[in-house]
């Protein structure tokens, strides 16, 4: 039901010739949070807040590409969700113009419209983090709610190309592995995060 609402989602999009088919596609595409839009040291994958307060993070996906490896040039859509630790909380979302989110949850992303990618990243949200105290803290990114369009993982259309889903990837190489840090210090150098470095290699 969830895969027929993103496709109904990305249809308002749709020129009248497109495929009205969604077929499955697996990618290397990686989606993750960063302290800037486009991300070139796995330290931007972290923030440093010593006074807390509100912060401004990128949701960016990183090269975007089909099934058979041919990079994607406007995204259609996209779904995942975020998890917060630490006494941090997402306080605002926005989107880039035209895209729609279906999901009113903030942490929640189950959204559709024309995303252009500019060199190997494209920005999904922008989004403002809030901690009253410098407190640590962690962000998990996961499929979908209980019925992703791709069991089990994130996903992506692609809008030139009858928005086929196409699988995406935590940026931290792992579901279970956080993909952003707030006042780590020293834990960025632990070896969880050796999935985030492997990108800036």
């Amino acid at each position: 039901m969830r895969t027929l609402l993103l496709f109904l989602a990305c249809s308002l999009f749709l020129p009248a010739s497109a495929s009205a088919a969604l077929p499955l596609a697996v990618c290397e595409t990686t989606i993750g949070l960063y302290v800037a839009e486009s991300p070139s040291e796995y330290e931007d994958a972290f923030l440093d807040a010593p006074a807390g307060g509100l912060h401004t993070v990128y949701l960016v996906c990183g090269e975007p590409q089909t099934d058979d490896g041919t990079a994607i040039s406007t995204l259609g859509g996209f779904e995942c969700e975020l998890t917060i630790s630490g006494g941090w909380s997402f306080q605002s979302v926005v989107l880039p113009p035209n895209v729609l989110d279906l999901d009113t949850n903030v942490e929640a992303f189950y959204c559709s419209g024309l995303l252009p990618v500019s060199g190997d990243f494209v920005t999904l949200a922008t989004m403002s983090l809030l901690n009253y105290s410098p407190t640590k803290g962690w962000v998990w990114i996961a499929p979908y709610g209980p019925a992703p369009s791709i069991p089990g993982h994130m996903a992506i259309t692609d809008a030139e190309n009858g928005f086929d889903l196409a699988e995406a990837a935590p940026s931290s190489g792992d579901y279970e592995r956080p993909v952003f840090g707030i006042n780590q210090g020293a834990e960025k150098e632990d070896q969880t995060w050796s999935g985030v470095k492997v990108l800036f290699q």
